[in-house]
């Protein structure tokens, strides 16, 4: 099998490609990824997996140039004969497409989530979802973009919910480790927020509520086009000297501990890595109920607010300050849902059904 991916240096779609190639090849399938990547620039996640017998195929062309793309996906193809191509993101979903063809292949897509935001990248979407009719499946990562699919025209019968699995850190730091590598005080009280900065994980939002609850600061781990944008906005807000801006980490799960809660404040979302990594460290979680969010958690194991309200995740934020031992139990009892409904294997073994089912 072949996953075709246009990868960003790390983040939550790159950590899911990463777990799903790694995992199919400890099972002892033929895995490659074939990357999408410009002049420069790669993808860590992939280079680690190659001891484990993954091959990585760095493919690599001037921005935009499709067809070049695919020619150079079908002589892949063609190299190591047909069977499964995987792709990820509306990138790959477009070249895997137009790359396909060889008697006896078959062409999967993992729908990740659709994040809407500007003009640009709602054509791309569009498209994007028109492009998937096409494929013999489709796996959406969560219910409601499951829904989506199939409403978008994708058939029924070709789409699969599959929802991401958990991958535990290499190394999950100490509270008192995590905290002295990042520079935060011991003492102080401080909300962990990881992801991109752009509009669709709502990172204003986290700024705004942090002006509404002044116990609090917030480590932002993570970069995007909004950074000097939000660091603004926090100076205008008169928040900055309670923000951390950390940049990209690579393994940012392994620094969770350092937090008293992590918030996750998306306008939109599939299966976020981010919250399964939060369930896993056992940290306090708040979360807007967006996309498959209210699939994986309830209010037994997080507090749940509407999607774009920031005075809701202001609220959460002091209900944590004031009832800790309440937050602490509603850690435990997301440790243990996610132990039982999102392991690695759980996910792996439904895909790899998918997968005997397309090949029968």
């Amino acid at each position: 099998m072949s996953h075709l991916v246009a990868p960003a240096p790390f983040g939550g779609l790159e950590a899911v490609v990463a777990a799903l190639a790694g995992g199919m090849a400890r099972r002892g399938h033929d895995v490659r990824i074939l990357a999408l990547l410009g002049a420069s620039g790669g993808c860590a996640a992939f280079e680690e997996l190659i001891p484990l017998g993954v091959e990585l195929v760095e493919l690599r062309h001037p921005p935009r140039d499709y067809r070049a793309e695919a020619r150079a996906v079908r002589t892949e193809i063609d190299r190591r004969g047909a069977g499964v191509l995987h792709t990820h993101g509306y990138h790959a979903d477009l070249v895997g497409l137009w790359a396909s063809g060889a008697p006896g292949s078959r062409l999967v897509s993992t729908a990740h989530g659709f994040t809407g935001g500007g003009w640009k990248n709602r054509l791309y979407e569009w498209v994007d979802r028109r492009v998937l009719r096409r494929f013999n499946a489709v796996v959406a990562v969560s219910r409601p973009l499951g829904e989506r699919l199939t409403a978008s025209g994708v058939p029924r019968d070709r789409v699969a919910v599959i929802p991401n699995g958990y991958v535990p850190p290499e190394e999950l730091l100490t509270r008192e480790q995590a905290r002295q590598r990042l520079g935060i005080p011991s003492e102080a009280l401080v909300a962990g927020w990881v992801g991109r900065l752009s509009h669709e994980k709502g990172p204003d939002l986290m700024l705004e509520a942090l002006r509404l609850a002044p116990a609090w600061h917030c480590a932002f781990i993570g970069t995007g086009p909004l950074r000097q944008l939000l660091i603004r906005q926090a100076e205008r807000l008169g928040i900055a000297p309670r923000v951390g801006w950390h940049g990209a980490l690579p393994a940012a799960a392994g620094y969770f501990r350092a937090f008293d809660a992590i918030v996750v404040s998306s306008r939109t979302e599939g299966t976020p890595i981010v919250v399964l990594e939060g369930m896993g460290a056992g940290v306090p979680l708040i979360t807007t109920e967006v996309g498959g969010i209210p699939d994986m958690l309830t209010g037994a194991e997080a507090l749940l607010v509407s999607a774009g309200s920031a005075e809701g995740i202001a609220e959460a934020l002091e209900e944590v300050r004031a009832r800790p031992e309440a937050a602490r139990r509603r850690a435990l009892a997301a440790r243990a849902r996610l132990e039982a409904d999102y392991s690695l294997d759980s996910m792996l073994d439904r895909y790899e059904t998918l997968y005997q089912g397309l090949a029968a």
